[in-house]
């Protein structure tokens, strides 16, 4: 589901684009980081030390948090169910700016990747009652 996501709909940020938020559930950073392998973007000592990201040489963190990895994770996702509720406001925050004028139209996406577990959360179930925002892909 990963390389489906990545090769044909996510779309990145550049000069004609807003580029999609991807919403990544914790469990799914060993897919993203072996893309990231064969992409040239961590090294195979970094993936040697998955979850020993204070080793010499660098390691790669178990949890998707722009904390731990500035250069690599945009958004905190894992714990208690935070990437669906995230998603779904990210989503009406960014309807709320362009229908306000304070932020120009576009067809970035908001995506939340998410496992079963994270679904059973109080705080995912809990907004599934709101609406969907224009363009959401929830």
């Amino acid at each position: 589901m990963l390389e489906v996501g990545f090769n044909h709909f996510f779309r990145a940020r550049n000069a004609h684009h807003d580029g999609d938020i991807v919403y990544f559930q914790g469990h799914a950073s060993p897919g993203v980081y072996a893309r990231a392998f064969l992409e040239g973007r961590v090294s195979e000592e970094h993936l040697r030390n998955f979850r020993r990201e204070l080793s010499p040489g660098g390691g790669l963190s178990s949890y998707p948090h722009p904390w731990l990895m500035p250069d690599f994770w945009e958004f905190p996702t894992v714990s208690m169910g935070l990437s669906p509720i995230m998603a779904i406001y990210q989503a009406r925050f960014n309807r709320y700016l362009e229908d306000r004028g304070l932020k120009e139209p576009n067809d970035a996406k908001v995506w939340a990747f998410l496992g079963d577990g994270e679904t059973d959360e109080p705080e995912s179930l809990g907004q599934s009652h709101w609406p969907r925002a224009r363009g959401s892909t929830i």
